[in-house]
C-alpha cells in the first residue's frame, strides 16, 4: 500500500514546496518593498486573493510562527540594504 501511495505523496510534497517557496518570495518582496511587517490577517487576504499559502500554512511548513518569520525576513532585508 505504501508503494501505491508514495508517488501521490511525493507529488503533493513537491507541490506544497513550490507554493511555499513562491509564498516566501512574495512575502519577502512585500516586506522589502513596503518596509512593513504584515499582520497574519493582512497576509491572509493577499494570500487568498493571489493563491499563496496563508500564514498558518507558512508557519506549519517553516516551523516558525508567522510573526516571528516576518520579523526575521524584515531584519535580513534590512541588513542587506545596509551593506
Amino acid at each position: 500500500i505504501v508503494n501505491e501511495y508514495y508517488p501521490l505523496f511525493e507529488k503533493f510534497r513537491i507541490h506544497v514546496e513550490k507554493y511555499y517557496k513562491e509564498s516566501i518570495e512574495v512575502l519577502t518582496k512585500y516586506i522589502t518593498d513596503t518596509r512593513i511587517i504584515p499582520t497574519e490577517k493582512e497576509w491572509n487576504k493577499i494570500a487568498v486573493k493571489n493563491n499563496y499559502l496563508t500564514g498558518p500554512s507558512i508557519s506549519y511548513a517553516s516551523g516558525i510562527k508567522f510573526p516571528e518569520l516576518c520579523k526575521k525576513i524584515y531584519k535580513e532585508t534590512k541588513q542587506k540594504k545596509e551593506k
